[in-house]
């Protein structure tokens, strides 16, 4: 489970009709696939000027593990939902980027990230966002070094 508190500034502010800037908060559901690999499905909300829009997307994550940061890549699209008209004025969202995470505890990790998002609602229409992302992580499964290597073999004495 990964949530995160979003931030992005429009990279051209060309049409009065486009937000300047975004917050938001976002929420991914996720699976660990592999040791390094991440896929999930998100959802969040977005604050715009003039409005709010809700995204529904996937996201897949790609970490190296060091031994007390984790950097990552990651790309993450779907769909910028607008609840004020649903067909007229949805988009849809590409968003690659980097970031770094930093254990915690064995299950809790804090990150940041940056990335750029390409919204589109047209062929000709597309608008460009640098965010930044900060949230927690919580993991069931940890991959960091808390495990221990060591093999007991007093267990039962």
């Amino acid at each position: 489970n990964i949530s995160e508190l979003n931030g992005g500034t429009g990279s051209c502010y060309c049409d009065p009709s486009v937000s300047a800037y975004y917050i938001g908060v976002t929420n991914l559901f996720g699976y660990q696939i592999s040791r390094n690999f991440l896929g999930g499905i998100g959802i969040g909300y977005f604050q715009l000027e003039n409005g709010f829009q809700l995204p529904l997307y996937l996201e897949n994550r790609y970490s190296f593990y060091l031994k007390t940061i984790t950097p990552y890549v990651f790309i993450e699209g779907g769909v910028l939902a607008d609840p004020s008209d649903l067909i007229a004025d949805s988009k849809v969202f590409l968003n690659p980027g980097i970031g770094v995470s930093r254990s915690v505890s064995p299950h809790l990790e804090i990150n940041l990230s940056s990335g750029y998002m390409l919204q589109n609602k047209t062929p000709f229409s597309n608008v460009g966002f640098l965010n930044f992302k900060a949230g927690i992580i919580y993991r069931k499964n940890s991959f960091r070094m808390f495990k221990s290597n060591k093999i007991k073999t007093d267990v039962y004495k």
